[in-house]
Order: structure tokens, then C-alpha cells, then sequence
């Protein structure tokens, strides 16, 4: 299945993803919630990763005039946060976790392992902000990620995720 946002293309296997944006119990509570992009389950390795795909390109990240930095990762600590919320209604049985669960195209087993990437497209210019963007979301989500286990969580550009993970690619 490919998922283009952000001018960034995820090319994962159909049977093995899954967009929380699609799913109607998701929609029921959505006004409440943020999601991320889009999820995959690696059953070869047991994890499930959660995707975050952002356009950045338009933002002026470096100047002290422009857009606030710390604004851009709450919103990410927050996607996270609300999207591990959901896998946890999932693996605890509940009945609108279960309603979510129904729009996976797989089953998820309770001992899933966890990683959150967050994908950025920006200009070359701001490469080195999204390594300051990585540490400042590390740090506000770390508590999180211990308490839910999640064995990795980080901000890339699009660029060095491309190098990174042969299923990202430019669209």
C-alpha cells in the first residue's frame, strides 16, 4: 500500500498497514484525539510501527522570528501520546479499543514491540533543526515511551529516513 503525505511516500505491504484516519471508531473520538500518520506491523520482527509524516518546507524553523519549534513537537508528543493510548485500548480488550483493532488488517499480538517515527520533509537548510526538534520530542515523550514500552521513538527529515528505511521514498 502506498500512503503519500507530505510529499512523502511509505510503500508498505497492504495486508500489514493500516491508517487510523479511515477507521470510524477512531472518527468517533477523534475531536478529542490526534493520530499519526499511518501504522505497520512488521510480523518478522513483531513490531508495530506508528508514522508521523510532516511538510515542513514552508516553515522558517531557524529564524528566531519564525514558527515556534516548541509548538511543532507538543503537536508530536501529542499525536504519540494519543496514538499509544489507542494501541493500549487495543491490547487491553476494551470494547472501543476492539472497535479499532476491527480496521487493522491484521491481528495484534499483546507482546508487540513499539517504535514511533516521526518523517519530516524540510528544506537542507533545516536538517541540523530536526536533530534539535529529535532531542526536544525524546525528551518530553521519554516518560511515555518508558511507560508504555515503546523500544524506539525519534524525528527524522525525509531525507535520512530515505537512507535509513528502503519503504520511504519521494513520491
Amino acid at each position: 500500500m502506498a500512503i503519500i503525505e507530505s510529499d512523502i511516500k511509505l510503500d508498505l505491504p497492504a495486508t500489514e498497514c493500516f491508517r487510523f484516519e479511515v477507521c470510524p471508531a477512531y472518527r468517533s473520538i477523534q475531536q478529542n484525539f490526534k493520530e499519526m500518520d499511518a501504522g505497520w506491523y512488521d510480523g518478522a520482527s513483531n513490531t508495530l510501527y506508528l508514522i508521523e509524516l510532516k511538510d515542513w518546507t514552508r516553515a522558517t524553523l531557524r529564524s528566531a522570528g519564525g514558527e515556534n519549534i516548541n509548538k511543532r513537537v507538543n503537536d508530536l508528543v501529542k499525536k504519540s501520546v494519543d496514538s499509544a493510548c489507542m494501541i493500549v485500548a487495543i491490547l487491553m480488550d476494551t470494547n472501543h479499543g476492539q472497535s479499532i483493532a476491527n480496521c487493522f488488517p491484521f491481528r495484534l499480538p499483546s507482546n508487540v514491540k513499539l517504535k514511533f517515527i516521526s518523517i519530516v520533509h524540510c528544506s537542507p537548510s533545516d536538517e541540523l533543526v530536526i536533530s534539535n526538534i529529535n532531542t526536544q520530542y525524546k525528551t518530553k515523550f521519554a516518560s511515555y515511551a518508558k511507560l508504555f514500552d515503546i523500544a524506539s521513538f525519534f524525528v527524522i527529515s525525509r531525507s535520512r529516513a530515505m537512507n535509513a528505511f528502503s519503504w520511504v521514498q519521494i513520491p
